[in-house]
């Protein structure tokens, strides 16, 4: 288990053995992320401030330098807010500039784009096409599948999942949040009043405006099976509720 807490000194990452109960590993002032087996990566900027430095911390405490990802160009800058273990040897980051939020792979190329419609990665520049929004990524625990939020600027967030082992991508034909994958299920959450709307089309097109955001009024969780691609309502709840 990974906790963050931050005090006057900022960020501090601590590491948790759940079963054994005691802490592993605190890192003051570091922003981390945890992979399955324990490995800690540790992101910061380097003193040039023309790469974010991604460090890997074993679970003895030793650090390797793991990756170095460059902040984009003198025009467009962009930052690293999010980095996602999917192994102690690879990771998924997402970049943000001031028209996107997109994950990228560890090769530095978009992670399961979808293709038609997003705009690709050239010399750490987000290049043409409609501005995409990713969110809220995880790993199935056996590493086989994984699950995001997406949507074009403004609109509704769908959901996606993505094959690792068949490297494929699934776009569910619903609206969602905060998907993540268990059992061959995705579970999300969504709103009744719009979770099967129609999408007038491929999400991956430019946008359409036919579903413009809003927030979640009445919450729900789904599950998605991936194997018939039937969807199920799980529960409806009266506050803001996410499965995990």
């Amino acid at each position: 288990m990974l906790t963050e807490t931050r005090d006057s000194n900022g960020n501090e990452c601590v590491v948790v053995d759940y079963e054994k109960r005691h802490e592993v590993l605190s890192l003051p002032g570091r922003r981390c992320a945890a992979a399955p087996d324990g490995s800690v990566f540790s992101l910061g900027l380097e003193e040039c401030g023309h790469f974010f430095q991604l460090t890997r911390i074993r679970r003895e405490g030793r650090e390797e330098s793991f990756l170095r990802i460059p902040r984009g160009s003198p025009s467009v800058a962009l930052h690293v807010s999010e980095v996602v273990p999917l192994s102690s040897d690879d990771v998924v980051y997402r970049v943000a500039d001031e028209h996107e939020l997109r994950y990228l792979g560890r090769d530095g190329k978009p992670f399961y784009s979808g293709g038609v419609g997003h705009g690709m990665l050239e010399d750490g520049i987000i290049g043409p096409g409609p501005d995409k929004e990713q969110f809220t990524l995880s790993f199935s625990p056996d590493g086989n599948f994984g699950a995001f939020a997406e949507r074009n600027v403004s609109e509704l967030t769908y959901i996606v999942a993505v094959d690792l082992r068949r490297r494929l991508r699934i776009e569910l034909p619903y609206w969602g949040a905060f998907p993540v994958v268990r059992h061959g299920y995705v579970l999300f959450s969504s709103d009744p009043s719009f979770v099967a709307l129609d999408s007038g089309g491929r999400h991956d097109w430019p946008s359409t405006g036919m579903n413009p955001f809003r927030p979640i009024s009445k919450w729900a969780i789904y599950a998605f099976e991936l194997r018939t691609h039937d969807l199920c309502l799980v529960g409806s709840y009266n506050q803001p509720t996410q499965p995990y």
